[in-house]
């Protein structure tokens, strides 16, 4: 299975980690009143290099994104916890804001609107955690897990206001 990291993201994984990417030239969030921009490059920089320190043989793509390639699906949980604990690490350095539990929260219910929109063109996705269960594992989970990939232009054409809201996270 294919999964690419979203560019900006204020919180760890999702998806999703990677399985959209989200193209944001920079965005802001808070941590304690400080603003923190967020430069994707160095995110994308700092982030490729983490996950290649924690055993991931990561690409980068055209656009900047970093990919993971996991065609038997076998190393799925694994990367979803390397990339949560990257974003972590991102955030305690700066490069990303800070977490927390409200921001999770704002996330799943941009990413549980996206599944419904994916879900009603006929995808089949996998099961969804409920908010709770989303929270406690740091929003580690992949919103678009599916029997069939789907590529981030298709769900973009799909979704096109879902999948624009994830840009405002």
């Amino acid at each position: 299975m294919r999964r690419t990291s979203r560019l900006a993201r204020g919180v760890a994984a999702a998806l999703a980690a990677a399985a959209i990417a989200v193209g944001v030239a920079a965005c802001s969030g808070t941590d304690g009143g400080d603003d923190v921009v967020v430069d994707d490059a160095r995110v994308n920089d700092a982030r490729y290099t983490c996950l290649l320190d924690a055993g991931f043989a990561v690409t980068r793509t055209d656009n900047g994104g970093i990919e993971f390639v996991d065609p038997d699906d076998s190393r799925s949980a694994d990367y979803e916890a390397a990339l949560a604990d990257c974003d972590a690490k991102l955030a305690d350095e700066g490069l990303l804001p800070a977490g927390g539990d409200e921001l999770l929260r704002e996330e799943y219910a941009v990413l549980t609107d996206l599944r419904t929109c994916i879900e009603g063109h006929g995808y089949a996705l996998e099961e969804w955690p409920s908010e709770d269960v989303f929270v406690e594992g740091d929003g580690a989970y992949n919103a678009l897990a599916g029997p069939e990939e789907i590529e981030q232009e298709r769900v973009q054409e799909l979704c096109p206001d879902e999948h624009a809201a994830l840009g405002e996270l």
